[in-house]
């Protein structure tokens, strides 16, 4: 045995399970006709809303591993962003974000590794989505500049 850095290998000796055969393969297979380990006569159907939530765009913790601004999804949006600040600086972007299955939730965001929300509903409709994430980004950007102005009322006072 071997040591390094004071733990000597190896640790544990991990042993492989043995080969199933036919028949513990067609036993697993049917275990996997109901989906969990829960069957129900009639289930609670699925809601279309969730809480939402926050996270940085492009990390590993985004929601969907898709996503683009809402403006590229709907010609609709003759705008690339509202502006947070009275300098027109900044601005923040709604964005669209792809679900499995057809299906997309709708947020905004500051920018690529800056932070986002998406917001708590799904949509069936690429559209749909793009038009409500630019709302959100108006209704952020909106909430923004109200905060600018009261800080900077405040510091003059």
């Amino acid at each position: 045995m071997t040591s390094f850095a004071g733990i000597t290998y190896p640790q544990k000796i991990y042993k492989l399970p043995k080969p199933l055969g036919h028949e513990g393969i067609r036993k697993k297979r049917d275990m996997r006709k109901y989906c969990g380990p829960f069957y129900m006569e009639n289930p609670r159907p699925i809601q279309g809303r969730h809480e939402g939530g926050f996270f940085f765009l492009n990390s590993d913790f985004q929601p969907g591993r898709y996503w683009k601004y809402a403006d590229e999804v709907y010609t609709g949006i003759q705008h690339t962003g509202w502006f947070i600040d009275e300098q027109c600086d900044e601005k923040i972007r709604g964005i669209v974000i792809y679900l499995p299955h057809g299906k997309f939730l709708s947020g905004c965001t500051f920018g690529e590794g800056m932070i986002s929300k998406y917001d708590g509903d799904i949509f069936t409709e690429e559209d749909s989505a793009a038009m409500a994430a630019d709302e959100s980004a108006r209704i952020a950007a909106e909430h923004e500049r109200e905060y600018r102005k009261t800080n900077e009322e405040d510091e003059v006072d």
